[in-house]
């Protein structure tokens, strides 16, 4: 039965270690081709200046959730 524990653990370890390398592999790739957009200045909305993680999900082609939800001025109009 410890045997059957220890090649159930080995075989997760295995199939978590071939993910992460897959993960690091296409991050890898994906940072080479340089689509992602960084602000110059980048911080919080409510400060002036352009959120980091929106503008970088924005060119990643990922929704961004201020996006998607209207702000209390359209609600009020």
């Amino acid at each position: 039965m410890a045997e059957e524990e220890k090649r159930t653990d080995v075989g997760e370890e295995r199939k978590w270690g071939l993910l992460r390398l897959l993960r690091e592999k296409r991050i890898r790739n994906f940072l080479r081709e340089g689509e992602i957009v960084i602000p110059e200045k980048p911080g919080p909305k409510i400060l002036g200046r352009e959120p980091l993680i929106g503008s970088v999900r924005r060119s990643m082609g990922l929704p961004v959730l201020r996006d998607e939800v209207p702000t209390l001025i359209e609600f009020e109009e």
